[in-house]
C-alpha cells in the first residue's frame, strides 16, 4: 500500500473503535513514513509495514458503536465487511441501574441495620448478573475468534 493510501485510510480511522487481537482499540492519532506507519491507541501503539497494510487491515476491524451486534450474514460469510459489530451486554445495558441500586442499598444499610438481610438478597441477585455478563464477554471473545480465524488468522 503507498503512503498516499495510508495516509487517507487512517486519517478516516481517528477516534473510530477497532478490535485487534481480542482488544477494543480507539484510534487516537497516526503517523505515516515512507515504508511504515505508527497507529496510536488507546490501548497500545501500533508499527505497520505498507507492504503487509492488507493483511493488518483485514484483522483491525471497525466496532459500529451505534448497531454493535454481529450479524449472522457476517458470521457465515466473513469477510463480507470489514466492520465487526459487537452484541451489547446486559452490563452495559443496566450498568448505571444497577450503580444506583448498589449505591442506595449502602446508604440504606448505614441508616438502617434491618435492611442488612434485603441487601443480602440484592447482592446475591447482583451477583447473578455479574456472572451473566461474563458469560456474554466470553460469548463476544469467542465470536471474534471466530471471525479471525474464518478469514484464515488464529482464533487468539
Amino acid at each position: 500500500m503507498t503512503k498516499m493510501k495510508m495516509e487517507s485510510k487512517l486519517h478516516d480511522m481517528i477516534g473510530k473503535l477497532y478490535t485487534y487481537k481480542l482488544k477494543e482499540h480507539r484510534v487516537i492519532r497516526y503517523k505515516c513514513e515512507t515504508s511504515f506507519s505508527k497507529i496510536v491507541t488507546d490501548k497500545e501503539d501500533i508499527i505497520i509495514n505498507h507492504d503487509e497494510a492488507s493483511d493488518f487491515f483485514d484483522q483491525f476491524l471497525m466496532i459500529d458503536e451505534e448497531n454493535p451486534v454481529v450479524s449472522s450474514q457476517e458470521l457465515m460469510h466473513p469477510g463480507a465487511s470489514s466492520q465487526l459489530q459487537l452484541p451489547r451486554s446486559t452490563i452495559q445495558e443496566s450498568c448505571g441501574d444497577l450503580s444506583a441500586i448498589i449505591m442506595e442499598n449502602i446508604k440504606k444499610v448505614k441508616e438502617d441495620k434491618e435492611f442488612i438481610p434485603q441487601a443480602n438478597a440484592i447482592n446475591e441477585q447482583l451477583k447473578s448478573l455479574i456472572e451473566l455478563g461474563k458469560t456474554e464477554v466470553d460469548l463476544i471473545k469467542a465470536q471474534v475468534g471466530f471471525m479471525r480465524f474464518s478469514k484464515g488468522g488464529d482464533l487468539y
